[in-house]
């Protein structure tokens, strides 16, 4: 009897971690979009830069202030793609955390489920001989009486 509190305590475990990866996913995934918004919005900009900056445009003074702006831009955006591949791997390895606790989860549903089906046979069985027994001391008390008469 101790076997399924057990396996249901592991099971409730196993399935608080899959909450829990899962939650860790959607927030990785969630600082994954932001951070690509943010470099879309960042090369927005950089081009914006680059079409208002022409040489006939303006004097050499403007012209440096630009292409200094757009190497710290450049920074920046060489910055913000070093830590996307980051958050991408770090979503990669989430993934697989969730994938490998959801097969955990679905292993201990399944021995559950056997640990049910074999119980509910076993009560099945146990009731079956029961009533066997009550149809024999039944057939037993018949005969008796039978004799008896």
């Amino acid at each position: 009897m101790a076997q399924p509190f057990r396996l249901a305590s592991v099971l409730s475990l196993r399935e608080a971690r899959l909450v829990a990866a899962m939650q860790e996913l959607a927030r990785t995934e969630s600082l994954v979009r932001a951070q690509e918004a943010t470099l879309e919005r960042l090369r927005a900009e950089v081009q914006e830069t680059l079409q208002r900056t022409t040489p006939a445009a303006g004097a050499a003074a403007d012209l440096q202030l630009a292409s200094d702006y757009l190497a710290a831009l450049e920074r920046q955006e060489l910055a913000l793609i070093h830590q996307l591949d980051q958050l991408r791997a770090r979503l990669e390895r989430t993934r697989t955390v969730v994938r490998e606790r959801h097969q955990a989860v679905d292993v201990l549903k399944r021995l559950r489920g056997r640990q049910l089906a074999a119980a509910r046979q076993e009560e099945s069985r146990a009731e079956q001989r029961a009533t066997d027994e009550i149809a024999g001391l039944q057939a037993e008390a018949r005969r008796r009486t039978e004799d008896l008469a």
